[in-house]
C-alpha cells in the first residue's frame, strides 16, 4: 500500500503517522483529548491510509513509537520510524536501509529514551515493505483495534496555547502538534527549542491574541506544518450572472406535462469558492509573527488568487477587493509584505466604474484609512488624466450620492470620499476647460441629442461648483471656459456669476499687475463685458498717481475686510482723479 500522491485540492497529502497513546507523567491518558484534535481535516482518500495506521497503533508496544519529521533545510516529507533496538533490525531487513545511531527527541517517559537511540530513515517507496513487516509481527491487529480507543497525540506533540490577554489570560484555543514539525516549519518555535531556556524543553507554547489574530489562524499554521501546500493559480475571472442549464431547462419543460411540482431547474453559477480573504490575512499575520516567511508568501500570493489578480471587478472581487483592503487596514505588520498587492488593489478602485460598482458591499463600510488613500489614489490618477476622466466621475458621484440619499452611513460616506473627491474633480475640470470636453457635453445635452438625468444633473452641478469658488487662480480659466460654451441657462447663471467677481475685485487686480500677462484681445474683451476702458486693466493709471504705494488716500489694510478695502479703494481712486 503505497502513500497517496499530491491532489490538486490545494494541498498535498500528509505522510502517514502513526501515533502512540499519550500519557501524563502520572501514566494516565489525557481526558480531554477530544477537545484538541490534532491534524485538520484530511482529505477523503487518506481516510483508508489511516486506519491501517490507527490500527497499527492500537498494537503498538510500549517500548516502541512510531512518527515522522520533517527534517530542517529539506521541503519534502521523510519517515522516521522510531522502535526498539529489536524492532529496528526486523525493520531494516525488511526494507534493506541500513540503521543510524542518533538521539531525535527528549521525551518525558524514560522506557522511550532507549527506542530513540537508534533511527531508521525511510523514504516513500519503502512504506509497503513497513507496513507488511509489521502485519506480519502483530498478529491480533483487528481485535485490538475494536477494543483500544483511537488516540490523535502523542508524547512528542507540543500544545500550541492560543491566550487572550486580559487580568485573567482566558485561554482560547489549544492545539496539539509535533514537536519536531513545529521546529522544522516555524522558525519561532525551532528558535525557541534551541534557546535553552526554561520554555525551550516545556511541553505547551504560549501565544497571545494580539498577535495571532484567531483560533483559524492557529489551526491553518498546523495545517502548513502537516501539509505540503500547492499554490492556486488565479483561474478564470468572475462570470457576472448565473448561467442557467439549459438542457435541465428542456427536461424540466418534458416532465411538467407529467408531473404538477418539479423541482426548479438546476442553476450552474462559474465562480470561484467562497471567499477566504480574511482568513489567508489572518493567516498571514499569524505566519509573520512567528517568521513563517514561506507561509507569509503562500497566504499572501493565496489572497492575489482570490481576487483574481486584482484585475477583476465581477460580484465576487466587488466582495473581496474592499475585504481585503479593510482586513489589511488592520494589520500594519504586513503591510510592507503587501504593498505591492493594496497598490493595485487601490489602482483598480481609482476607477469610476469601479466605485460605482463596489459601493454598496464592502467598501462603503471601510475603515477611515481605506477611503484616504483612495482618495488620494483617484487625485494622483486625475493629475494624468484628461477632463473626460474627471467628468465621468462627477458623474459616479451624482450616481452615489442619489444611492445613498436615505442610508445611515450618508454622512460618513459624503465627508470621507464624495466631499474632497467632487473638490479634486471640479479643480480638474476647471484648470482642463481649454481642452473642450465639457463644452462638447453641454452642446451634445441641450441640443436634444443627450441624456436627460444624471448626465444633465452632473453637468449642471458641475457648473453650480465650478463657479462657486472663484479666485484669481481660475478666474480667467472659468471666464474663457464658460462664455465659449452654448448660452443655456446653467452656462448664464455661471457667467453672471463669474461676471459678479470681476465687477467686484478687477481694481484691486489690476493694481498688483494681474492683466499685465494678458493678450490684448483678452484684456479688449473683458473691458468690454465689464464696460470699462481697457487701458484700465493695466494699472497703468494707478501706478502713475502712486495708488498703489498707499501714497494721497490709498488705503492701508489693518484688519479690514476685503469688502471695506474693495470700497475704500474705489474711493480712493474717485478722489485722485477729481
Amino acid at each position: 500500500m503505497l502513500p497517496p500522491t499530491p491532489t490538486t485540492s490545494g494541498y498535498a497529502t500528509p505522510v502517514a503517522t502513526v501515533f502512540h497513546p499519550a500519557e501524563d507523567s502520572d501514566g494516565g491518558a489525557d481526558d480531554d483529548d477530544s477537545d484538541f484534535p490534532l491534524l485538520p481535516e484530511l482529505p477523503e482518500e487518506t481516510e483508508s491510509l489511516f486506519e491501517d495506521l490507527r490500527s497499527l497503533q492500537a498494537s503498538a508496544e510500549k517500548k516502541g513509537n512510531i512518527c515522522f519529521r520533517l527534517p530542517s533545510g529539506q521541503e519534502e516529507f521523510s519517515f522516521e520510524f522510531l522502535f526498539s533496538s529489536k524492532e529496528i533490525k526486523r525493520l531494516s531487513h525488511a526494507t534493506k536501509v541500513t540503521t543510524s545511531r542518533d538521539v531525535i527527541h527528549r521525551t518525558v517517559a524514560p522506557e522511550h529514551i532507549a527506542a530513540l537511540n537508534r533511527r531508521l530513515d525511510l523514504g516513500p517507496e519503502s512504506y509497503a515493505e513497513v507496513l507488511t513487516a509489521l502485519k506480519e509481527r502483530y498478529d491480533s491487529l483487528e481485535a485490538a483495534a475494536a477494543t483500544t480507543p483511537h488516540q490523535y497525540y502523542c508524547i512528542y506533540l507540543n500544545d500550541a496555547i492560543l491566550k487572550k490577554r486580559t487580568g485573567n489570560e482566558k485561554t482560547v484555543a489549544k492545539l496539539r502538534i509535533h514537536r519536531g514539525l513545529l521546529e522544522a516549519r516555524i522558525p519561532y518555535f525551532a528558535a525557541l527549542f534551541r534557546s535553552g531556556m526554561k520554555d525551550s524543553d516545556s511541553k505547551s507554547g504560549v501565544l497571545y491574541s494580539d498577535a495571532i489574530p484567531n483560533p483559524e489562524a492557529l489551526k491553518a499554521v498546523a495545517k502548513w506544518c502537516y501539509h505540503v501546500f500547492e499554490e492556486s493559480n488565479a483561474g478564470e475571472k468572475c462570470e457576472e450572472w448565473a448561467e442557467v442549464d439549459e438542457k435541465e431547462k428542456e427536461k424540466g419543460k418534458e416532465k411538467e406535462k407529467k408531473f404538477s411540482k418539479l423541482p426548479p431547474p438546476r442553476v450552474k453559477v462559474k465562480s470561484q469558492p467562497p471567499p477566504k480573504v480574511v482568513e489567508l490575512i489572518h493567516t498571514a499575520v499569524a505566519a509573520d509573527y512567528l517568521s513563517a516567511t514561506k507561509l507569509l508568501r503562500f497566504s499572501l500570493r493565496e489572497v492575489e488568487a482570490e481576487c483574481h489578480g486584482f484585475t477583476c471587478r465581477g460580484y465576487r472581487c466587488a466582495d473581496n477587493i474592499p475585504t481585503f483592503l479593510n482586513t489589511l487596514s488592520k494589520y500594519p505588520a504586513i503591510h510592507d509584505a503587501a504593498a505591492s498587492m493594496h497598490e493595485k488593489a487601490l489602482s483598480l478602485l481609482a476607477r469610476p466604474d469601479s466605485v460605482s460598482r463596489m459601493w454598496k458591499r464592502g467598501l462603503v463600510m471601510c475603515h477611515d484609512e481605506v477611503l484616504e488613500d483612495l482618495v488620494l489614489q483617484i487625485q494622483a490618477a486625475l493629475l494624468t488624466g484628461n477632463s473626460e476622466l474627471a467628468f465621468k466621475w462627477v458623474l459616479a458621484i451624482v450616481k452615489l450620492k442619489s444611492r445613498i440619499a436615505a442610508s445611515n452611513v450618508k454622512d460618513r460616506w459624503e465627508r470621507l470620499l464624495l466631499a474632497p473627491l467632487m473638490e479634486s474633480v471640479i479643480f480638474q475640470i476647471t484648470i482642463k476647460l481649454e481642452d473642450g470636453y465639457l463644452k462638447r457635453r453641454v452642446e451634445r445635452l441641450y441640443d436634444g441629442a443627450g441624456i436627460w438625468g444624471f448626465e444633465r444633473q452632473a453637468i449642471e452641478e458641475t457648473i453650480s461648483k465650478m463657479v462657486a469658488k472663484v479666485s484669481p487662480e481660475n478666474a480667467r480659466l472659468l471666464w474663457k471656459g464658460l462664455w465659449n460654451m452654448l448660452a443655456v441657462e446653467p452656462i448664464i447663471k455661471a457667467r453672471d456669476r463669474v461676471g459678479d467677481w470681476w465687477n467686484t475685485w478687477w481694481i484691486t487686480l489690476a493694481v498688483d499687475g494681474y492683466f499685465e500677462y494678458w493678450d490684448q484681445d483678452d484684456r479688449d474683451f473683458l473691458a468690454s463685458e465689464l464696460d470699462i476702458d481697457a487701458k484700465d486693466l493695466q494699472g497703468t493709471p494707478f501706478k502713475v498717481r502712486g495708488l498703489d504705494k498707499g501714497i494721497r488716500g490709498m488705503p492701508v489694510n489693518r484688519g479690514k475686510t476685503k469688502w471695506e478695502l474693495r470700497n475704500e479703494t474705489r474711493r480712493a481712486s474717485r478722489r485722485s482723479l477729481s
